[in-house]
């Protein structure tokens, strides 16, 4: 589903850097901000796996100032911040990528409280959340 998801946009114009293998800080929130968003789904790699959000990776977008948007798994539909587009519809993704886009104003205040959820959330926090949970 990922390759064909990567394939259909990219016959359609649309440029999308998968399998980011960078572990410079800078090199990679440079290569964020020249995203027009960072597009999330919940395919495995594996076709055969159930479908999930993949969790962390995808909130470095809004840390770097770009929107994630995701398609409609519920997890994220529940969320309220992320613009989402239907599972497996391509054009969708192109369709909901150019809109955010030529709003400035409401593509700045998606990033913003995605951002702002991405810094409430952060692993540190999580774990302590947890363990105050099962220790205290």
């Amino acid at each position: 589903i990922r390759g064909g998801m990567f394939k259909q946009l990219s016959e359609k114009g649309f440029k999308a850097l998968t399998s980011l293998n960078e572990h410079d800080l800078e090199n990679v929130v440079n290569l964020y901000s020249k995203s027009r968003v960072c597009l999330g789904t919940s395919s495995r790699a594996v076709d055969n796996l159930p479908r999930g959000s993949k969790g962390m990776r995808d909130w470095i977008a809004p840390l770097c100032g770009i929107s994630l948007i995701y398609d409609d798994y519920q997890e994220i539909v529940d969320m309220k911040i992320v613009p989402t587009y239907d599972y497996q519809d391509w054009n969708e993704i192109i369709d909901l990528t150019n809109s955010l886009t030529m709003d400035q104003e409401l593509y700045d205040d998606i990033v913003k409280e995605q951002k702002k959820f991405s810094l409430e959330n952060t692993l540190d926090k999580q774990l302590i959340n947890i363990f105050n949970e099962v220790l205290f």
